[in-house]
């Protein structure tokens, strides 16, 4: 093993101190591992030993509601804060320089300002972050017994998280922070008293006390005023003189694989009664061993102590439980059930028995979060009164250059990059080299969709994926490389639907997902509800998809074509319940208002006439058709002729089926009569965003337009089941007949419009519940 420099150093003082012939100290005048100072003053005790180490801790909190209900802003701030310190004393100056290592902190932070319309503007967030080490002030001595120790970074410096900020209906990314630490104070209120010249070494310190604005007040205001903010501190740190002979190395079983889990069976609903909180879902046991790097260093602790800082992350997974995702318990812990025989203090501290002298200890950490991170560190305690604060062997990490290096940093939970919460084994299982926590830079494959990375993504950062989703019942982390897609589906499994979700599915090239209705809140449809302490760029949604039974027999999907998050619903017109006669019609029908959602539109918005024919035949066998426009209002009911459709010239009269009275229900396609506003029966022929026509109003001659020419037989439109890549006609829209033309302007090249990221603000597409361009459709009647 390799020894750090301050040892060799160590080393090295002793060797000079032996090459001046002084006598070496009788080893019976002194216990083993004891020194005996005959020093007059505590001050002077303290001085002597030239290493100290320990924890150093800061808690805020601060909570109010200011203002009435036509205006009020209402806050809730809290940080916990802690990390080993370091303090090496030097006499001549009759001082301490300090300093802290990477430390770990939970920071939650918000604000809301209302009126009586209600939520104005708010800002919210919350995480739990490893903080850089820093220089703390020096460590003075107003007097032998007494000691000064403000202990806290600069004024400059603060722990911040990422927030999402919300301004009337807008939200945008932001930032909250940690407060600053005042920078005024009474000459001697950091001052603590030293330990005795016959009491054990052991500095320590503890101040609570209230701020406003940056000043140090005696009580809490009541009322508070606008613009000012209470803050309740409480700092505490405390030093034992370092053992130099001895390092206390962590490492844990299975560190390379093990993965975080929460709850598994029965899965939660809810968090919202902590008495039922659920079993923890996996587990990683901690080692902290003693190695010595001298023959004569101590060979036993009389005391191992365990550290452990942990996220608190909202629920267990993403969009999982819907209730009291807030009051999840915290993602790691040590339980008593699973660490016998040691002292278990608090969730975050676990310590071996007084008495007990072991050269090594063990910890288990439950998890109850499949996102769950933290870190652990140990500090043992020696016969000697002397504390080790433990390391990490670089190899544990992968090694670097120097394998054996100790680092003077805590075990990071799971194994992870320094600036990264996710397992480094997800990372390699999937291959997700190089990105970061907060990537969202998946394309589809087959060229769909936008192809700039910048535009792509579906919405949910590398570590949402991660961490995943409770879907149809099993957790799953899904994959960085898929655009993923989730859907509650509330009809069921039809035929149609099912093949429908699947037809989707392939010309998409999104990954679906169909979650049970419990799995999501139908109010916010929000798939990555429980993002605090994630990294995380937008709010994502899932898509509802139900029957629409309000009677018009259409299927619509309002708020598109768009991303998830503009739309209500997908609704499928009931009566396709029935048309087992038709699965083309159905599957094509589910597939397309899906495609509404996923931010594809028609061809082009008008031309479209749902109209109603009705024939009747004379006593002279002579028939007559009869038009009423059902969809859009405004045109009048008259008769009409039929034609067989020819794409020349040519007029074929269409002869009566039957000599009964029939009614039937068409889409008959007509141009409109403002330039460049194409139809939804325009554009490819075969693509899925096309409507088809069962009849056609020519625009010319004009004296022909109560003609209605038939689509039938070789002229039948069929139903399209692919998504285009071009914007011009083909098939009958193409050059030579061009029945619809070409899509609409900005339409068209369907596959590359996939879009459901809701990061992304694109316009919403003239649909669904939209009125579109004007169209008045070129129509008359006999």
């Amino acid at each position: 093993m390799k020894l750090p420099p301050r040892h060799c150093l160590i080393m090295g003082l002793a060797f000079l101190a032996a090459c001046t012939g002084q006598d070496k100290p009788s080893q019976e005048s002194t216990p083993s591992g004891f020194v005996l100072q005959a020093l007059e003053t505590p001050k002077d005790r303290v001085l002597a030993v030239t290493n100290w180490v320990g924890t150093y801790r800061v808690k805020t909190r601060s909570v109010g509601s200011i203002g009435e209900p036509a205006n009020n802003l209402t806050w809730s701030d809290s940080l916990f804060y802690q990390a080993p310190l370091r303090v090496i004393m030097i006499p001549f100056l009759s001082m301490g320089f300090g300093s802290v290592d990477s430390g770990f902190y939970n920071l939650s932070s918000s604000y809301v300002v209302s009126g009586n319309e209600g939520v104005v503007e708010s800002n919210e967030g919350k995480c739990a972050e490893t903080a850089s080490a820093f220089a703390t002030p020096h460590m003075t001595f107003p007097s032998d017994s007494t000691i000064q120790f403000k202990g806290y970074t600069d004024q400059g410096t603060l722990l911040s998280c990422a927030a999402v900020a919300r301004f009337l209906d807008q939200t945008y990314p932001s930032e909250v922070a940690g407060p600053m630490f005042p920078s005024v104070f009474p000459a001697d209120f950091f001052t603590f008293p030293l330990p005795g010249v016959d009491e054990p070494l052991h500095l320590k310190g503890r101040k609570q006390f209230i701020t406003v604005n940056g000043a140090v007040v005696s009580s809490m205001p009541s009322p508070v005023e606008w613009g000012a903010k209470p803050i309740e501190w409480e700092i505490s740190w405390d030093l034992w003189p370092e053992e130099t002979e001895v390092q206390l190395v962590l490492d844990a079983e299975d560190y390379d694989t093990w993965l975080p889990f929460g709850p598994q069976s029965p899965l939660p609903n809810s968090l919202a009664n902590p008495g039922e909180l659920p079993a923890a879902g996996s587990f990683i046991r901690v080692r902290a061993a003693l190695v010595p790097l001298v023959p004569t260093a101590p060979d036993a602790a009389s005391e191992i102590t365990f550290f452990l800082d942990s996220s608190s992350i909202d629920g267990i997974a993403m969009n999982m439980p819907v209730e009291g995702a807030a009051d999840s318990p915290q993602d790691l812990q040590f339980e008593e059930s699973k660490n016998p025989g040691y002292v278990v203090e608090d969730k975050n501290k676990l310590r071996t028995p007084e008495g007990s002298y072991s050269t090594y200890a063990y910890a288990m950490v439950s998890s109850f979060d499949y996102g769950a991170y933290g870190s652990i560190r140990a500090v043992a305690k020696l016969p000697n009164g002397k504390v080790i604060q433990s390391v990490v062997l670089a190899k544990v990490y992968g090694g670097g250059t120097d394998p054996e290096l100790a680092l003077n940093e805590p075990l990071r939970i799971p194994r992870r990059a320094e600036n990264s919460k996710i397992a480094r084994t997800w990372i390699e299982m999937k291959g997700a080299f190089g990105l970061g926590d907060d990537d969202d830079s998946e394309l589809l494959p087959g060229g769909r969709g936008h192809r700039d990375p910048k535009e792509g993504g579906d919405g949910l950062t590398l570590q949402e994926e991660y961490r995943g989703f409770i879907i149809n019942g099993i957790h799953s982390r899904t994959n960085p490389d898929d655009v993923d897609y989730f859907l509650v589906n509330r009809i069921g499994t039809p035929p149609g639907i099912v093949d429908g979700i699947n037809r989707f599915t392939n010309v998409t090239g999104l990954k679906v997902h169909q979650l049970k209705e419990a799995e999501g809140n139908p109010s916010t449809r929000l798939i990555n509800a429980n993002h605090g302490q994630v990294a995380h760029l937008n709010d994502q949604h899932f898509v509802i998809l139900r029957w629409l039974t309000d009677g018009s027999g259409t299927s619509k999907t309002p708020g598109g074509a768009s991303t998830p998050g503009n739309i209500e619903y997908v609704g499928i017109s009931a009566n396709l319940s029935n048309s087992e006669s038709q699965p083309t019609l159905f599957e094509h029908t589910v597939a397309h208002e899906l495609a509404h959602s996923a931010n594809v539109p028609h061809h082009g918005e008008g031309g479209l006439l749902k109209v109603e024919w009705t024939t009747t035949v004379d006593g002279s066998e002579i028939a007559s058709t009869s038009e009423k426009v059902l969809d859009p209002s405004g045109y009048a009911t008259g008769d009409i002729v039929e034609m067989i459709y020819s794409p020349s010239s040519f007029l074929q009269p269409k002869q009566p089926e039957a000599f009964a009275p029939k009614i039937q229900r068409f889409n008959v396609a007509a141009r409109c009569a403002q330039d460049g506003t194409q139809s939804v029966f325009s554009g490819a022929h075969d693509c899925l965003m096309r409507y088809s026509a069962q009849a056609l109003i020519k625009p010319n001659p004009p004296g022909q337009r109560h003609i209605r020419h038939s689509l039938t037989d070789e002229h039948e439109e069929p139903l399209g089941l692919t998504l285009c890549s071009t914007t011009e006609g083909t098939g009958f829209n193409g050059l030579g007949e061009n029945r619809h033309g070409s899509a609409a302007s900005g339409r068209g090249e369907c596959i590359k419009k996939i879009c459901v990221n809701d990061r992304h603000n694109h316009p919403k597409w003239f649909g669904g519940t939209e009125s579109g361009p004007p169209c008045t459709r070129i129509r008359t009647t006999k």
